[in-house]
């Protein structure tokens, strides 16, 4: 074995724990995965019988064994984990959105400064070399107007997405920061949004971005659809586009992840703060709980 391997401790055993994270982490000869856990042990043996991996019923032996602790767990659950691996000493990967509860995100952001751990947050668009190089390039372009539309089959019953934290207010929290993040990428970060619409499955919302350019948000996981789909339109005073939106390549750029990840714990001073770092992820979530906190039911007729 690999001495120099970088030990990584997965806490999570569902879905994208299973399709992304472990197989990307076993494919890196960096890092060896030490031991999985989930809030069901029954899970972390499933998950941990398929991949070869020991799972562990004690959330703090599996800190106690790790130089990472990769997180793949419900938004709600995950700042209250991170941060006692950070008190740990433990760099962290985290998935979006970081959490709901700002206090403990900003106690998790203090510890992570304090203890120079390197933290990434995995936002998949901006490890994608493709579209990365799409949305620097729509950016130097002055557009004043955007809408962007994700429709998928996610949160319907039999897909494996489904799961029970994937309510009708996870919609938002769930993809917004794909489509958000990707807006602000190109047109600025948002200064103020409002949620226009809301089912089980769908939001809609208006923002308008620093600059004046304003977004239209449209999200269904509810859709009739075979596979994801996502459509970007942009306008000027004077013209439209639509680009060409490639797939991202999701397991790749989770190990272009891990490539940052490495060098971030290298010299953790000097780490980008940027729309993967933990001050971002934070910030998203502030604009996530605005527009949730925006939506009012509509007043029944008669």
């Amino acid at each position: 074995m690999n001495t120099h391997q970088i030990a990584v401790g997965i806490a999570g055993a569902g879905v994208w724990a299973g399709r992304v994270h472990i197989p990307a982490l076993q494919a890196d000869p960096r890092f060896r995965i030490v031991g999985i856990w989930a809030r069901r042990f029954d899970q972390a043996e499933l998950l941990g019988e398929r991949f070869g991996v020991k799972p562990t019923a004690d959330f703090d032996q599996l800190v106690d064994a790790a130089d990472v602790v990769d997180f793949a767990v419900p938004p709600a659950a995950q700042p209250a984990l991170a941060l006692k691996a950070a008190r740990q000493g433990r760099h962290l990967i985290l998935e979006k959105p970081v959490g709901v509860d700002v206090t403990v995100l900003e106690e998790l952001r203090s510890v992570v400064v304090a203890r120079r751990l390197a933290t990434r947050v995995f936002v998949q668009r901006f490890f994608d070399p493709t579209r990365l190089a799409m949305m620097r390039a729509l950016a130097a372009e002055p557009w004043t107007r955007a809408r962007s539309e994700w429709w998928s089959s996610a949160y319907l019953p039999g897909n494996p997405f489904a799961t029970p934290w994937r309510d009708a207010n996870a919609v938002l929290y769930d993809i917004g920061p794909h489509s958000i993040s990707q807006l602000e990428a190109i047109l600025g970060n948002v200064q103020e949004g409002v949620m226009v619409a809301r089912t089980a499955t769908s939001v809609a919302l208006v923002v308008r971005h620093v600059g004046g350019a304003e977004s239209e948000v449209l999200i269904d996981v509810g859709a009739d659809v075979p596979s994801m789909r996502e459509s970007l339109t942009l306008w000027t005073p004077t013209a439209q586009h639509q680009p060409v939106l490639e797939d991202v390549q999701t397991h790749a750029a989770f190990g272009r992840l891990l490539d940052r990840l490495v060098t971030d714990m290298a010299d953790p001073e000097n780490q980008p703060d940027d729309r993967s770092g933990l001050a971002d992820g934070i910030r998203m979530v502030r604009l996530l709980n605005e527009l949730a906190g925006s939506w009012r039911e509509p007043m029944r007729q008669g």
